[in-house]
């Protein structure tokens, strides 16, 4: 069934927040000096800068994870197009600041499928994971996993997802839940969600 609009955007982001209570510290001194860092899996381990934010809804802000997909509800069957992509990872020293390396991560764990529709209903899954490509230990089990499903409702203009997103061992994983209206825009219709 072609939608009377274009096309549906969505976008999830796992980062590491800038202030973490009781976790996250200032970098003393440096090129990167004032900015956060968290420290690394071990006792003996440097620490690594957080991605310096809190909840955004941009599309770009920076992130650990950031997983894209579009889906084109023009032609009689819906197509998708998607993008992944892992910021650069910085390691500091935990006591001086200095930095010891930067490296991007791999996007090869992250991937969106869209799934067969019923009838007015497209349904599209998220299955990411990623690991610090500072710390290689942490791909064994430290590594950052989010799984969702999005349900685009054609002909009620809705979407509705649902989201889990790992936290940091100080917290308990985030899930959401949400119904949203799709609302339309001057280059169709999109609606972000960031959970």
């Amino acid at each position: 069934m072609p939608a009377p609009w274009g096309s549906v955007k969505v976008w999830m982001n796992a980062f590491i927040p800038a202030n973490v209570p009781g976790y996250s510290r200032v970098v003393p001194r440096g090129a990167h000096k004032d900015l956060t860092m968290i420290p690394g899996p071990f006792p003996t381990s440097d620490c690594f800068l957080t991605d310096q934010r809190d909840f955004s809804s941009a599309v770009n802000a920076k992130s650990r994870m950031h997983c894209e997909a579009r889906i084109d509800l023009r032609g009689s069957v819906p197509t998708m197009t998607e993008y992944q992509n892992c910021d650069w990872t910085t390691e500091c020293d935990c006591e001086d600041g200095d930095e010891r390396v930067q490296a991007e991560g791999w996007n090869r764990g992250m991937k969106y499928t869209l799934r067969p529709s019923t009838k007015g209903k497209v349904e599209l899954w998220l299955k990411a994971h990623a690991w610090n490509p500072c710390s290689p230990s942490s791909s064994v089990g430290g590594e950052i996993d989010m799984q969702a499903t999005f349900l685009i409702d054609l002909e009620g203009k809705s979407l509705r997802f649902t989201a889990i997103i790992d936290s940091f061992q100080h917290s308990k994983p985030t899930r959401r839940s949400t119904t949203a209206p799709v609302s339309r825009s001057s280059r169709g219709v999109h609606r972000r969600v960031t959970p």
